[in-house]
């Protein structure tokens, strides 16, 4: 019995300190908890107040990056406006410079045409002239041989031309002799004299006239006061001679004359313009 009654004083006891301990981890665990539901509405306190100071930071920071960004854009809508506007202009400028380019490329190019056209006609009359110079007799051997070859026209202006009809080593009578062979064989020749000058008449030159006349050919007296001091034949419209020589014995024999022989279409159309102006007027 006695034994029996110890059992149940220390089971009694047992459940007495279970029951205290077990009081005791309760109100412990309770104060853990409170003071865990208590940090965590700190936390929570603390976080939300964070997060208001980051907003309202963050509204602050972005307030002053707004207003930093329009007054960019504003300077640089000024600047676009400006811009505009030089563009406007250079556009002006650009289109008045175009035409003015234009302008100048079609006259450029009118010029160089006309230069091109130049160049060849230079090219074309630098190739038809012919200029051989004719010292003292070689004017005759030259002239000689044209007129033996003519074949169209010889038209003669002449100062001096002196017929020798008891010479027959005259060089001047071969001359002639050679145009009225021409004129026989169907070649057109037309001679004009000087007859009355300042000082006189020229008398030898009337000889040959009726010289001339008694074969054919078309001849004619200068009866002008004007002395015709030509010394100028031109034969078939392109060959012309020109210079110091009369057709005389001292002129082709003696004397030192000096004359030209030009090949050339062009001047002799000028030369002949000459001849007729004259020629008409007798």
């Amino acid at each position: 019995m006695k034994k029996l009654m110890i059992a149940l004083v220390v089971l009694i006891a047992s459940v007495i300190i279970i029951i205290t301990v077990s009081l005791h981890y309760i109100e412990v665990h309770k104060k853990a908890t409170n003071s865990t539901a208590t940090l965590r509405t700190q936390h929570a306190n603390s976080v939300e107040k964070t997060r208001t100071i980051i907003i309202v930071r963050k509204c602050t920071y972005n307030t002053s990056l707004v207003r930093k960004l329009e007054n960019k854009i504003a300077i640089l809508n000024l600047t676009l406006h400006r811009l505009e506007r030089e563009y406007k202009e250079l556009v002006s400028k650009y289109r008045e410079l175009q035409l003015k380019f234009n302008q100048c490329k079609s006259d450029y190019v009118s010029l160089l045409i006309n230069y091109t056209k130049l160049k060849k006609e230079c090219k074309s009359k630098k190739s038809q002239i012919s200029i051989t110079i004719l010292f003292d007799r070689e004017y005759y051997y030259y002239l000689l041989n044209d007129i033996e070859h003519a074949k169209h026209d010889i038209l003669i202006m002449m100062f001096e031309m002196k017929y020798y009809p008891y010479d027959r080593y005259s060089l001047v009578d071969r001359l002639i002799d050679a145009l009225i062979e021409a004129h026989e064989r169907g070649v057109k020749v037309l001679v004009l004299l000087e007859y009355r000058t300042y000082f006189g008449y020229i008398k030898f030159n009337l000889r040959t006239y009726y010289y001339l006349k008694e074969h054919g050919i078309d001849v004619k007296l200068d009866y002008d006061p004007t002395t015709l001091h030509d010394k100028l034949v031109i034969i078939d419209d392109k060959i012309v001679y020109i210079g110091s020589h009369n057709w005389t014995e001292s002129a082709l024999k003696y004397n030192h004359e000096i004359s030209v022989r030009i090949v050339s279409p062009t001047l002799a159309k000028e030369v002949e313009e000459y001849f007729y102006q004259i020629w008409n007027s007798e």
